[in-house]
């Protein structure tokens, strides 16, 4: 038995299968990036968050890029609110996928600087079910290190 996987529309894959394999059954398999329950990172539901000193260290040890003090920003600025992912893709001009680039690159960023705790977070974000996208918020930790490092 042979088994592929490809990613696209359902017209896509069905071309290239059928391209491939014209007498072959293809049997789609719907696929869902979004959780299926609630996945909040807030302050008050136990979650742990990064000190103002290791905040300060991340958001000073290397320049932040113009794309990440734009999202940072928009999240300081919606405060008590929370941003929702549309509006950091636009602040920083970014598309979904360069978004998640620029917050992979971010949690490298954490990983790489001294007293990464990898158990507290940076960002505080919850699934917002109705819009099928994270909302984002900052813990004060890390309000208080973006005001004393003059970045907002």
């Amino acid at each position: 038995m042979k088994m592929y996987m490809f990613e696209g529309t359902p017209e896509e894959i069905s071309h290239v299968i059928q391209t491939m394999q014209p007498d072959q059954q293809v049997i789609a398999i719907p696929v869902k990036n979004t959780p299926e329950q609630p996945v909040p990172l807030a302050a008050g539901d136990g979650s742990k968050f990064v000190t103002f000193e290791f905040a300060r260290r991340v958001l000073t040890r290397i320049p932040l890029s113009a794309g990440v003090l734009a999202v940072l920003k928009k999240i300081y600025e919606a405060h008590p609110d929370w941003a929702s992912s549309a509006d950091l893709y636009a602040a920083s001009n970014y598309t979904n996928r360069q978004f998640s680039g620029l917050m992979g690159a971010f949690g490298r960023r954490m990983a790489n600087t001294p007293g990464y705790d990898d158990q507290a977070n940076f960002f505080e974000y919850q699934w917002d079910h109705t819009a099928e996208a994270w909302q984002w918020r900052l813990p004060d930790s890390v309000r208080e290190a973006l005001e004393a490092e003059h970045l907002v």
